[in-house]
């Protein structure tokens, strides 16, 4: 399998305008929450307070903090961290690789370049 990274910079220079519009978009979204916090808006504050609120009750981590026990709130911390980043995103990775894998010719090489569809209807 070729892996060759020096594509890379050609596709974000390609793909630099959506880009750009997102991070504005996200820009602009934290700026204008921040200015609402900062005026004392009800509404922000009252989203923040629900939503720390429920942060609190709802992790095992925070109500662990909060009890006063350090080292299960570490471990639940750990635990949730592995559980939504590190594994799913090396399944995905393995997988992405796996599935892009070609099936042996029989001729002793690697991989054909023949379609999938021309290997299935064989």
């Amino acid at each position: 399998m070729n892996i060759s990274f020096l594509g890379i910079p050609k596709a974000l220079w390609r793909a630099r305008l959506p880009i750009l519009w997102m991070g504005l978009t996200y820009a602009l979204g934290v700026a204008a929450g921040a200015i609402m916090v900062h005026a004392h808006s009800d509404f922000a504050l009252s989203y923040r307070d629900h939503l720390v609120g429920r942060a609190q009750t709802a992790d095992p981590a925070a109500v662990a903090s909060n009890r006063g026990l350090p080292l299960r709130a570490a471990f639940f911390d750990f635990a949730g961290n592995l559980g939504r980043g590190a594994v799913p995103s090396t399944m995905m990775g393995l997988g992405s690789h796996c599935l892009s894998r070609r099936p042996p010719t029989g001729d002793g090489s690697a991989g054909s370049s023949r379609s999938m569809a021309t290997i299935r209807a064989a």
